[in-house]
């Protein structure tokens, strides 16, 4: 969980980034707006990828081996 923490902490820094960069190359309030929802939305679904729990994989798998094909 500590990781997702940190993940949202860098997000929230990068849209502070972007949005003050556009802001200085005075880039209309409304593409900011949409710049910052795109950021947000990649990151709400990446971040839901790190707050999943590992399950456990209980596949099992019989590989043969000594063959050598004649």
């Amino acid at each position: 969980m500590r990781a997702f923490w940190i993940y949202i902490v860098g997000t929230i820094l990068a849209v502070i980034g972007v949005g003050y960069g556009l802001y200085a190359l005075s880039v209309p309030p409304i593409w900011i707006g949409v710049a910052i929802l795109v950021i947000a939305g990649i990151a709400i679904a990446s971040g839901a990828g790190l707050s999943r729990k590992k399950s456990s994989d209980t596949t099992n798998v019989n590989v043969e081996s000594g063959s050598d094909g004649s």
